[in-house]
């Protein structure tokens, strides 16, 4: 049996084997995936790391998110996972073929597995986990994403004005009940902040100038949601057509 580290995934589309312990599991949630017959799927996201200290997500599909042996802390093997890299990530996902092994007795004994038992009863230190799993590239040093649970507790401090992050999350609901979709705009190129209509004569305070055809942007509330939790954002024109996909204004 050939094993994979989680600090060394390969790439490609080969199907890998893996020996882990779950960190953490998400809730099984539902998404569609297509129109027409068995466009809903079950989902669900688990962490692993193993004795490379490196973190790393896998995305279940179908059955096997309902597994009552995938537990924290919990050793697991896991058969024919596939590996994606998006944004210089790698991650795991499942396919038809994955099978997960949770069940302790059933877990062979090889050198491999026995070298991660140990490690975990005798050197395990929850601290010394690194950010999930990289590619590296040209661009030096990788970061990995925070999780919505991870920017909350981080944002709760309320002396922090402003931070960045990177997250990768799932649009679970855009609020179209509100009023201000979009805003009219002002039409100049370096310009575009709201203008004020006066009787369909519209003003742009910035460029002290009027105009009869503003243009429209886009400003939409959007709930973003992951496996730890949800957070509302903000999504502006552009970003909010690529969401969208196509501009209805």
């Amino acid at each position: 049996m050939k094993l994979s580290t989680i600090e060394e995934l390969p790439g490609g589309n080969d199907p890998i084997d893996i020996a882990a312990y779950i960190k953490d599991v998400g809730p099984v949630t539902e998404v569609t995936l297509k129109k027409g017959v068995d466009a809903k799927k079950e989902r669900r996201v688990i962490t692993l790391y193993d004795n490379s200290n490196t973190l790393v997500e896998m995305t279940l599909w179908g059955e096997i998110c309902n597994n009552q042996d995938l537990q924290s802390d919990t050793l697991v093997l896991i058969k024919a996972a596939r590996v994606s890299v998006f944004n210089n990530t790698k991650s795991l996902s499942s396919s038809f073929t994955t099978k997960i092994i949770a069940r302790q007795d059933l877990i062979p004994d090889v050198p491999e597995i026995n070298q991660l038992r140990e490690w975990k009863n005798s050197e395990f230190d929850d601290t010394a986990l690194n950010s999930k799993v990289r590619e590296q590239g040209t661009g030096g040093k990788k970061y990995s994403p925070f999780t919505i649970e991870e920017i909350n507790k981080l944002t709760e401090n309320k002396t922090i004005d402003a931070a960045f992050f990177d997250l990768y999350a799932y649009v679970s609901h855009i609020k179209t009940e509100s009023p201000n979709l979009y805003y009219a705009a002002c039409p100049t190129e370096k310009c575009k902040r709201k203008v004020v209509d006066n009787d369909g004569i519209f003003n742009c305070n910035h460029c002290v100038r009027n105009f009869n055809d503003p243009i429209y942007r886009y400003t939409l509330n959007i709930k973003l949601s992951d496996h730890t939790g949800s957070i509302w954002v903000s999504a502006f024109d552009a970003v909010a057509q690529s969401i969208i996909g196509n501009n209805f204004i």
